[in-house]
């Protein structure tokens, strides 16, 4: 299907690159192939077992967001490869209302034809709000070195 929209792929990852990392000189909004495959990437924090929302620490749950324009695909990998590990992660407030959900679409235990446990392919998991209006997803027991995405869009 690449070839559609990228007639000169010919196997070659260079949009992919540009997509991962940000071309060296982007091209103005609406211009030329880059604004097709650009998006945000933003580290998200976490919040383990109530305390401060910050960035991960060694061992625990890395999370990061993906955006393109309203979408937000949510990738959380469990760096501990003995534990299983869980924590609350920041999403956009702005990206998802009240009563939205991620949808699990991939899970690298699930995958490899292991059990998924509670992060099986197609599970919701709502998105919560603090009383300050924080929004956040809970995950939990995400198995030794277990990588998962999620979408907010079903």
């Amino acid at each position: 299907m690449e070839w559609q929209w990228l007639p000169e792929w010919d196997g070659h990852d260079r949009y992919l690159r540009e997509a991962m990392f940000g071309p060296r000189f982007p091209r103005a909004a609406g211009r030329g192939r880059s604004s097709r495959l650009s998006g945000r990437q933003y580290v998200r924090h976490v919040s383990v077992f109530g305390e401060p929302w910050g960035q991960a620490r060694a061992g625990e749950l890395l999370s990061w967001s993906r955006i393109l324009v309203d979408e937000e695909a949510l990738c959380i990998i469990n760096p501990n490869g003995l534990e299983a590990r869980g924590a609350d992660v920041l999403v956009g407030a702005e990206l998802n209302p009240p009563d939205s959900t991620f949808t699990v679409i991939m899970n690298s235990a699930e995958a490899a034809g292991g059990p998924a446990g509670d992060h099986s392919v197609a599970n919701q998991i709502p998105v919560r709000r603090t009383p300050s209006g924080t929004a956040y997803v809970e995950i939990r027991n995400v198995g030794p070195s277990e990588a998962l995405v999620l979408i907010n869009r079903p």
